[in-house]
This record gives C-alpha cells, sequence and structure tokens, in this order.
C-alpha cells in the first residue's frame, strides 16, 4: 500500500518532469515561431525592394524613351515608351497594402505622379508632332522635368516607407520573442523550485 510519502514522491516526480517538458515545448515553439517570422518579413522585404525597384526602372524606360522621341522625332522611341509605361503599370499592380497603411497612401501618391508625368509626355509629344521643335525644350523643362523629379521622389518614399514598416513588423516579433523568453524562465523557475522540493522530500524519507 502506498504511503502518503510515496505518492508526494511521485507527485513530485510528475511535476519535475512535467515542468522540463513545459519548457522544453515553449522554448522550442518560441525559437521556431520567431525564426519564421524573420524568415518571413526577410522575404517580404526582398520582394517590397525588388517590386520597387522595378518600378524605378520601367521610370527610368519612359523618362528615357520620352525624352528621346522629343529629341529626334523617331516613333521607335513612341514605342519604347508605350512598352515602359505598360511594364510601369503592371509592376504597380504587382504592389499591394491594407487600406488605410501608409504604404497604401504612397502607393496613391505614386500612381498621381506617374499619371501626371504620363500627361506630360504625351502633351509634349503633341507639341513635338504640331510644333516647331525648338518649343518643345522648354515645355519639357517648365512641366516634364518637375513630373519625373515629383515621380522619383514619391518611389524613394514608397521604399523607405516599404522598410520602416517591415522595421515595425520585425519589432513586434522581437517584443513576442522576448514575453516568451520570460514565459521559458519562469517555467525553467518553477521546474528548479520543484526540483529542489522533491530533493528536500527525497532525503526527508531517507532520514525516516
Amino acid at each position: 500500500m502506498r504511503t502518503r510519502s510515496d505518492r508526494q514522491l511521485a507527485t513530485g516526480f510528475a511535476a519535475v518532469i512535467g515542468g522540463t517538458l513545459v519548457t522544453a515545448i515553449v522554448a522550442l515553439s518560441a525559437l521556431f515561431a520567431t525564426s519564421d517570422q524573420k524568415d518571413e518579413i526577410a522575404r517580404a522585404e526582398a520582394e517590397g525592394l525588388q517590386r520597387v525597384t522595378e518600378l524605378r526602372l520601367h521610370a527610368e524606360r519612359i523618362v528615357t524613351a520620352g525624352r528621346g522621341y522629343l529629341l529626334t522625332g523617331d516613333t521607335v522611341y513612341l514605342q519604347r515608351f508605350k512598352t515602359a509605361n505598360d511594364g510601369f503599370a503592371a509592376a504597380l499592380a504587382q504592389i499591394t497594402a491594407p487600406p488605410g497603411s501608409l504604404k497604401n497612401a504612397d502607393l496613391v501618391e505614386v500612381r498621381h505622379a506617374w499619371g501626371r508625368y504620363v500627361i506630360a509626355a504625351e502633351r509634349a509629344t503633341r507639341r513635338r508632332e504640331e510644333g516647331p521643335d525648338d518649343a518643345v525644350a522648354p515645355y519639357f523643362e517648365r512641366v516634364m522635368s518637375p513630373a519625373r523629379d515629383a515621380l522619383e521622389e514619391q518611389l524613394v518614399v514608397l521604399e523607405r516607407d516599404q522598410r520602416e514598416e517591415l522595421n515595425v513588423e520585425l519589432s513586434h516579433v522581437k517584443d513576442t520573442a522576448r514575453r516568451s523568453g520570460f514565459v521559458v524562465v519562469l517555467t525553467t523557475f518553477l521546474s528548479l523550485a520543484a526540483s529542489l522540493w522533491l530533493s528536500r522530500l527525497t532525503r526527508r524519507r531517507t532520514v525516516t
């Protein structure tokens, strides 16, 4: 027949084993979750920055093709302008953001800046077709250059805010990891306390 001391001893062993298992599970879960989240954020940052880079590349092609046509009148540049413009639209459509977010506001501003530049370029094209060549240069400097600079500025803002947004997410992951670490420390402390209690119980039983 099991005595009260035997039951206490068995309970103590169960507590230590249980505490150790809980500690291990919590530690491993926190480790894997944090690692996965960090990998996801790194992947999202790489993809986001790649898409912004694609936007800037298409924007440069739009500007180069538009300038080429205005300077030479060669219609080949008009086709290049259209191709670059379509590429910009496709790249922009691949970038998404939650409504109301800072990144979503940036995308709206990029679309507006892009639209203003395209309109300016189309007007310059008509001037090139309908008027003398020397009428285009002043329009380019007065209208198209500022529109181009505004588009580039908005792309820079988009890239900056995307980095900041991902840094905020990474900060949240680190906070979660710290809280998980606290739970691990607490669980470990409880396991050690149970081990000391079990050790004292075993010594008392041995003495008696």
